[in-house]
C-alpha cells in the first residue's frame, strides 16, 4: 500500500508537470521549461535534508561484494534480476529515440508532446492501485510478466507509430508497465529477502540494472551517430531485447525455483 500510494503521488504529479509544461513551453520555450524543472527538482531535493524520522537501530552494513551475493545465492532473485536486465535495457536503449520520432518522424508540438506525457502519468497513477490487486491476489510474478508485455507493446508501437494517436495508446500501455515493475518488484524483493539482506539484495539489483541503463542508452545512440541504425531499426532492435527480457519473465516459475 505504501508502494502505490507514494507511486500514484509521484505519477500524478508527473501528469500536472506534463500538462503544464507542454502548455508553457509553447509559449516560452522548451530550455526555459527545462531550466523550471530543474529548479523544482533542486529545492525539492534540498526539502529533503529536513524530514527526520524517528531512532531505530544502526542498519547492518554491507560491501558490494556482498550486494551481488546476495543475488546468486537466492535463484527467483537471480532470474528476475536477468529477465529485467533485458527488458529494462530495450527500455533505456530506446528513450533517446523517442524524441526523434516525436520530431523527425512525426513533427509534433509542444502539446502534442506534453499530452503523451499526460497520458503516460495519468496511466501510470491509475494502474497502481490494479497492480497492487494483482499482486495481492495473484502474486508478484504475475504483475510483472503481465506488466512487462505492456511495455513491450508500448515499445513496439513506437517503432511502427505512423501518427500521433498511436503514441497515445503507447503512452498508456508503457504507464501500466511502469507501474507494474515498481509494485511487482518490492513484492518480489520482499517475498525473497529477509529484513537483514534486503538493503544488501536491492543495492545489488540496482547497481546491476544501473550500469546495463548506462551502457543501453550510450550504446544505442553510438549506433545512431555512426549511421549502423536508423530511428526504426534501433527501435525495432530495442523491442527485441526487450522481447528477450518478456520471455525470460514468462519462463520464471518461482514455485519451480524454490
Amino acid at each position: 500500500r505504501i508502494v502505490g500510494s507514494l507511486g500514484m503521488g509521484r505519477s500524478a504529479a508527473m501528469a500536472i508537470a506534463s500538462l503544464a509544461g507542454g502548455v508553457i513551453a509553447d509559449h516560452i520555450g522548451g530550455p526555459a521549461v527545462i531550466a523550471l524543472g530543474g529548479l523544482v527538482g533542486a529545492a525539492c531535493a534540498i526539502a529533503y535534508t529536513g524530514l527526520r524520522a524517528p531512532a531505530a537501530a544502526e542498519p547492518p552494513r554491507f560491501s558490494a561484494r556482498d550486494s551481488f551475493r546476495s543475488i546468486r545465492g537466492r535463484p527467483v532473485l537471480a532470474r528476475i534480476t536477468l529477465a529485467q536486465g533485458f527488458y529494462g535495457g530495450g527500455l533505456v536503449a530506446a528513450i533517446p529515440l523517442y524524441a526523434l520520432v516525436y520530431v523527425d518522424r512525426l513533427d509534433l508540438s509542444l502539446g502534442d508532446v506534453g499530452l503523451i506525457g499526460v497520458l503516460a502519468a495519468v496511466s501510470t497513477t491509475v494502474s497502481f492501485l490494479l497492480w497492487g490487486e494483482v499482486v495481492d491476489r495473484a502474486g508478484s510474478i504475475v504483475a510483472l510478466r503481465l506488466g512487462a508485455l505492456f511495455g513491450f507493446a508500448s515499445l513496439a508501437i513506437y517503432a511502427f507509430a505512423p501518427n500521433v494517436a498511436f503514441l497515445w495508446v503507447a503512452a498508456i500501455a508503457g504507464g501500466a508497465a511502469g507501474a507494474s515493475i515498481d509494485v511487482g518488484w518490492a513484492a518480489i524483493v520482499s517475498e525473497h529477502t529477509s529484513m537483514a539482506s534486503r538493503s544488501a539484495a536491492v543495492a545489488g539489483v540496482n547497481a546491476i540494472t544501473g550500469a546495463r541503463g548506462i551502457v543501453a542508452a550510450f550504446a544505442m545512440s553510438a549506433l545512431l551517430q555512426v549511421g549502423i541504425l536508423d530511428v526504426t531499426s534501433g527501435l525495432v532492435v530495442c523491442t527485441i531485447v526487450t522481447g528477450i527480457g518478456v520471455v525470460l519473465y514468462v519462463r520464471t516459475d518461482v514455485a519451480a525455483i524454490e
